[in-house]
């Protein structure tokens, strides 16, 4: 996993790289928007993926442009550290916001 991560990173960076960080934030944060308006306007799931898929590959571009090849360790990291700590492990969505109540 963590090279297929470092591999999108490279490519991203070849295709859109350019050491200009504030532009990707800010085109972070407009996918970030895309994402949100798809979900809430219930758009298919394959509208969604796509909107996810450029959040994540935003977010990659920024790691790459900052010198941070280790994001698929640090995820994985993180994920087995939220998997042994009880505040996460108890988590809930307020009753009114979750859509199953």
């Amino acid at each position: 996993m963590d090279s297929n991560i470092q591999s999108m990173q490279k490519r991203m960076f070849a295709l859109f790289g350019h050491g200009n960080i504030s532009f990707h934030l800010a085109k972070l944060l407009e996918e970030n928007g895309e994402m949100a308006q798809a979900i809430i306007k219930e758009r298919p799931r394959a509208v969604i993926a796509d909107e996810v898929a450029d959040v994540v590959m935003s977010a990659l571009l920024i790691a790459e442009e900052l010198g941070i090849d280790d994001v698929g360790s640090r995820i994985r990291d993180k994920l087995a550290y939220m998997e042994q700590n009880k505040k996460y492990l108890n988590f809930k969505i307020p009753d009114s916001l979750d859509k199953r109540s």
